[in-house]
């Protein structure tokens, strides 16, 4: 008996040879997706004004709607994912939906009639469902990974955390090249072109996809929770008065509110995983005040932007596409420092700095943000009233920029992408292993619609504030007599405020101690002996002495 279960184990301690390959196919098709998806991003507003002749506020409005589609969809993916097809089938499916759309994107570019403008538009749609199968289930996916290593418990965690970090800095290198490359080759060569570039490397995304086909560690689908989970919540809410008084409040969703014997309906861990998804929810909606914080790089600072330096020499203007460059570069930098550097240095001295902490610190992080704009812009017009200004042509129009460098606002560009790497990197973290194993992509996909609750809720402010200061809007068509400086430190203050509930929220929540799972009941892992001949191990479950 020990000789075979030796045996066992050297055959898992196998598997983690592919774990390399295995990360790497993921890592890389994930950075082909998302190169692809800020393609498509970094220059809609142009694309449609100018290809497809859009009014300004229309470009914008469409613009808008697409985006917020694309962290909506996501619940459906997770959905399918979880109760259907499971995530490797879901991705894959996807990804050739995900394709279906960009080719008819790039064809929309051909013309700028009804038809092309048509072709486009139901484009757009198709790729934010395609967006939506891939955002919440390739990132679970590959944390999934990690569930069959002959490692303790907390070891897989590090990996996992690691994994993570590492998962969104290839997102962050995919949106630097499209804010750079593929955004010059947009808006100076073509954007046929500029969208072709995409297209082929979504193919190579999915090509890198299958190749690890392989080594996958594949989990089946679990079945729908979201019937029973409604149910759960329902009994526990109106079951029978005499059930109430005998049962704390999920305990009820363990008695049928007909039943005459009181035998349990629902097994204590169908109840536990919907108690435990309902106590994520807190801290969920924390993060919608963070994502409002994360818009502004996409909207107020690009406008802030605008209306400065753009020259970074005799010679070169800086697109203004390519402002968002400064946050994913911070990215780029600071991820590696952290997951190198600053968490193995703060667990060297045996300081507790686990995913709570992180998610707070990222928040006030991108509160400070907030005020360095603030002060920003209290600077810029105090330039402009010095009379420090010139005029600067931006796309097709002509703006008053002051004399000071674009490069100015890279700070707060990097408070927001430190505020990333704490927050949002963790986050993920943070969804996937407090979840219901049952539930993991739905839960990711929730993670991702506070980003679209964020975007909302930022374009909620701006309407408010503009409706409540008219006629002098802060936020006006002339930057340089508006007060963007005092819807900066609004913000600032919510967002201050925002870190203090989630700081009361946190404080209530008690983190769920992570199990490896190398359960192997209800799926197979494929490992390779020294043969390279395929060993299959269905439903052992491997002790320590």
């Amino acid at each position: 008996m020990a000789s075979e279960e030796s045996r066992l184990r050297g055959k898992l301690m196998v598997s983690k040879q592919f774990l390399l390959g295995r990360t790497l196919c993921i890592l890389g098709s994930e950075f082909c997706e998302r190169l692809a998806y800020y393609s498509i991003v970094s220059n809609l507003v142009l694309f449609f004004i100018d290809n497809l002749g859009f009014e300004k506020g229309t470009a914008n409005v469409v613009t808008l709607v697409w985006s917020g589609t694309c962290y909506i969809t996501p619940l459906l993916g997770g959905w399918v994912a979880d109760s259907l097809l499971g995530r490797f089938k879901t991705i894959c499916i996807f990804l050739f939906v995900y394709m279906v759309g960009l080719i008819g994107l790039t064809v929309g570019t051909l013309g700028n009639d009804t038809v092309y403008s048509s072709i486009s538009i139901i484009s757009l749609f198709v790729i934010s469902v395609g967006t939506g199968g891939i955002k919440p289930n390739v990132v679970t996916f590959g944390a999934d990974q990690f569930n069959d290593l002959d490692v303790s418990p907390e070891e897989a965690e590090e990996m996992k955390q690691t994994f993570f970090n590492w998962f969104y800095f290839t997102i962050n290198l995919g949106s630097a090249i499209s804010y750079t490359g593929v955004a010059y080759v947009q808006q100076n060569i073509s954007f046929t072109i500029g969208l072709a570039i995409p297209t082929a490397i979504m193919g190579l995304s999915a090509i890198l996809f299958f190749v690890g086909y392989r080594f996958y560690r594949i989990t089946p689908p679990t079945g729908s929770i979201i019937g029973k989970g409604t149910a759960i919540v329902y009994y526990s809410c109106f079951t029978r008065s005499d059930v109430k008084r005998n049962n704390e409040f999920w305990e009820r969703a363990k008695v049928h509110p007909t039943s005459i014997t009181g035998r349990p309906v629902y097994s204590g861990e169908e109840v536990d995983n919907i108690r435990s998804f309902v106590k994520m929810l807190p801290i969920f909606g924390t993060f919608i005040m963070f994502w409002t914080c994360y818009a502004q790089m996409s909207s107020i600072f690009f406008t802030q932007g605008t209306v400065m330096d753009l020259k970074l020499g005799p010679d070169f203007v800086l697109p203004v596409a390519s402002l968002h460059i400064f946050n994913a570069l911070g990215i780029l930098v600071l991820v590696p420092l952290f997951d190198r550097v600053l968490y193995p240095f703060l667990k060297s001295r045996n300081i507790d700095f686990g995913m709570l902490r992180r998610i707070g610190c990222g928040f006030f992080l991108a509160a400070v943000g907030m005020v360095y704009a603030g002060l920003l812009e209290v600077l810029r017009l105090h330039l402009f009233s010095e009379g420090k200004w010139f005029r600067q042509k931006v796309g097709l129009s002509e703006v008053i920029a002051v004399d000071l460098s674009v490069l100015a606002q890279a700070p707060a560009y990097f408070f927001i992408a430190a505020g990333e790497v704490m927050s949002s990197i963790t986050g993920l973290e943070f969804a996937y292993s407090q979840a219901p194993a049952t539930m993991r992509s739905l839960v990711i996909a929730l993670f991702y619609l506070t980003s679209a609750a964020g975007n909302y809720l930022g374009s909620l402010i701006v309407t408010i504030v503009n409706a409540a200061t008219a006629p002098n809007k802060w936020i006006g068509d002339d930057l340089n007599h508006s007060h963007m400086d005092l819807y900066f430190f609004l913000l600032a203050g919510l967002a201050f405020l925002n870190f203090y509930l989630y700081v009361y929220v946190s404080s209530k929540y008690e983190i769920q101690t992570p199990k490896n799972e190398k359960e192997y009941s209800s799926e197979e892992v494929v490992i390779t002996d020294d043969d390279d001949k395929n060993v299959r191990i269905e439903s052992e479950s491997i002790g320590s002495d």
